[in-house]
């Protein structure tokens, strides 16, 4: 009967094995995170889940729309997350322009 539960043990690493592979994909995961953003971003507050980028075009709308609160909020966003970016000095102009405008 010994031999028998290490010869029970052998198929369970290869379970194991085939789990592995499933580990690798889940290594891509991330970029898919991204790619699933939108479940993502439902879950979260609402511009914590996005990139840059989006960051940056919702707060230039809403600047360029004279949504005032909206385009600070979001420059404040962009300056708290990327606070060395080499748009931080327009930023906080903008913020200060959309303070000044409510």
């Amino acid at each position: 009967n010994a031999p028998a539960g290490p010869a029970a043990a052998a198929p369970k690493p290869s379970v194991s094995s085939r789990a592995e592979p499933a580990r690798a994909p889940a290594a891509a995961e991330p970029a898919r995170s991204r790619d699933d953003a939108p479940a993502t971003e439902a879950a979260l507050p609402a511009d914590t889940a996005l990139p840059l980028d989006q960051l940056l075009r919702r707060a230039d709308r809403a600047f360029d729309d004279h949504r005032w609160t909206e385009a600070a909020a979001g420059y404040r966003e962009l300056l708290r997350r990327y606070p060395t970016h080499a748009k931080a000095p327009a930023w906080k102009t903008r913020i200060r322009t959309s303070e000044e405008a409510r």
